[in-house]
């Protein structure tokens, strides 16, 4: 059992209402870009792409709500990294056009580490040929900036069970975390009962861009027991720590909220 990897993208919103709805950007690597994927994110790297709001891609047809970029599992303790078994790509071939086109707007990210669809995850039906990770991330060739999809009538790409990655909290880490999770959930008896007890403590905090952190305290300590503040990746990474020391598998997934609808 355990939750699918979209737990912390699901979870972000209330967690976040205080963000400006031009805010969409949520996860990258190098604070001096402005919109940044990779398969790293150090924690507080995003402080500048938070406040861009740079168009990033278009969408012409089904709206979508969440388009996603990119997905991490393992927490080194400073931000997280997308695994080898996360990374590993097979090509889902072409298939009927789908109803739905995006085109991507030139400040798209283009590192070679970067090169990625930004997509719903039931997208399925591409009209040419994509890779596609295990994690459900679609990944696009230097220069391609047109792919054309479907929402329904087609299977989408098979996302990677959980594994026993998606349940570590490093040791130092759970020692304060799990007891506060355990609290916090005392008289929830499901995952998902548990999962809204994590959401409603952490709805609490207050968001933030500019937090001071503790120097020699771990940043997701620093958030959860002296500031209680932080912006997106703070509340996503410490709701996805917290679950799995509650025996729930999570992962934490970077990309794209659409809040502009013409």
């Amino acid at each position: 059992s355990g939750i699918s990897c979209t737990l912390a993208v699901l979870t972000l919103p209330p967690l976040a209402a205080k963000i400006e709805r031009k805010v969409t950007a949520m996860f990258g690597v190098d604070p001096t870009q402005q919109t940044a994927f990779s398969t790293h994110m150090l924690l507080g790297a995003t402080h500048d792409l938070l406040q861009s709001d740079a168009i990033v891609a278009r969408i012409d047809g089904n709206e979508a709500e969440y388009l996603r970029g990119a997905v991490y599992d393992r927490f080194d303790g400073n931000g997280w990294t997308t695994t080898s078994e996360g990374r590993t790509r097979a090509t889902l071939p072409a298939a009927a056009r789908g109803t739905t086109h995006m085109t991507l707007d030139t400040s798209a990210p283009t590192g070679s580490d970067d090169l990625r669809w930004f997509l719903p995850p039931n997208a399925c039906g591409f009209d040419h040929d994509i890779e596609v990770d295990f994690f459900g991330v679609a990944r696009r060739a230097s220069g391609d900036r047109e792919l054309s999809y479907a929402t329904s009538g087609c299977t989408p790409a098979k996302v990677r069970p959980p594994t026993a990655t998606d349940l570590d909290v490093q040791a130092s880490l759970a020692a304060t975390i799990a007891p506060l999770a355990a609290q916090w959930t005392a008289d929830a008896t499901t995952e998902k009962a548990k999962l809204k007890r994590i959401s409603d403590e952490l709805a609490k905090f207050d968001y933030s861009l500019d937090v001071p952190r503790t120097p020699g305290v771990s940043p997701i300590i620093d958030f959860l027991t002296i500031h209680k503040a932080g912006h997106c990746e703070y509340f996503a990474s410490t709701m996805v720590l917290m679950a799995r020391t509650q025996g729930i598998h999570a992962r934490v997934i970077g990309g794209f909220r659409v809040s502009e609808v013409n």
